[in-house]
């Protein structure tokens, strides 16, 4: 539940929630890794890593908190240390969409744009979910295919991804898309997709 309501940008709900389960299981395993889905989204990766390495410290086999540091890490510049949990991943489900994603995505951050494209650039976005494809988009971006990121920016925005003040500006990887004539729309779908989630729960 904490996940669904960061994605669909209601932070604030998301926050109470956290910390319910903080309260409730603060030695969960699953505890620190949830936790920082609220100040990924605000912002605040680069804080909250270390929580991250001491739980997939602790729970080595755990395939999220693998890709949460290794993400993490990527988006603060650490790439050798992305890499030794992107690696792990490859070795174990090498042909799981959220293993390519985290692949291509640390590839186009080192620099190999070409090999990176090559690993999203035929993906089936459909069956993915709203998350992953704006991963996927930040792929796109990131590797300067800007008309393709736009597009794939959008569909995550349709699907409900919509943590705007992420999208808009915490998120390093949207850099080069938000000069793009559509980006500021997008936002504004997404920001109207989210209040209107948010006075559903309210209501609910």
């Amino acid at each position: 539940m904490i996940a669904a309501l960061g994605y669909a940008g209601l932070l604030d709900e998301a926050a109470v929630a956290t910390a319910e389960l903080v309260a409730r299981d603060p030695l969960g395993l699953q505890t620190p890794i949830i936790s920082v889905l609220v100040p990924f989204f605000s912002g605040e990766i680069e804080g909250n890593i270390a929580g991250l390495e001491r739980a997939v410290a602790a729970s080595p086999n755990d395939f999220g908190g693998r890709w949460d540091l290794g993400y993490a890490l990527t988006v603060t510049g650490a790439l050798d240390a992305a890499q030794v949990h992107v690696d792990w991943m490859l070795g174990v489900a090498p042909e799981v969409p959220y293993v390519v994603q985290s692949n291509a995505l640390l590839r186009v951050a080192r620099g190999d744009r070409a090999r990176g494209l090559a690993l999203v650039a035929h993906l089936d976005l459909t069956p993915l979910d709203a998350h992953l494809t704006f991963h996927i988009a930040e792929v796109f971006a990131m590797a300067d295919e800007i008309a393709r990121g736009i597009d794939v920016l959008a569909l995550a925005e349709q699907k409900g991804f919509t943590p705007v003040d992420f999208i808009a500006r915490h998120n390093p990887f949207m850099q080069p898309l938000r000069s793009h004539a559509r980006f500021a729309e997008i936002v504004r779908d997404a920001a109207a997709r989210s209040d209107a989630i948010s006075r559903r729960v309210r209501v609910g």
